[in-house]
């Protein structure tokens, strides 16, 4: 796997988990109640899943014109 592919997957799985910290922490302290977190952790995950696949498709772009 290229080196920045590598990179920008590990800076997404690192802003992945803050995020899911963040969701969890809110969901704790009562902060976002159970249906809205339910919503917005899926929406989320969706948004997540998105950007990986993003992320895999640039580098395989850049990957075939080098």
């Amino acid at each position: 796997m290229n080196k920045g592919l590598s990179g920008s997957l590990r800076l997404l799985a690192i802003l992945s988990v803050l995020v899911l910290a963040a969701l969890a922490i809110l969901f704790v302290l009562d902060v976002i109640p159970r249906e809205q977190f339910a919503d917005a952790a899926s929406k989320v995950f969706s948004l997540l899943g998105i950007a990986a696949v993003t992320v895999l498709a640039i580098g395989v772009l850049f990957k075939s014109n080098h």
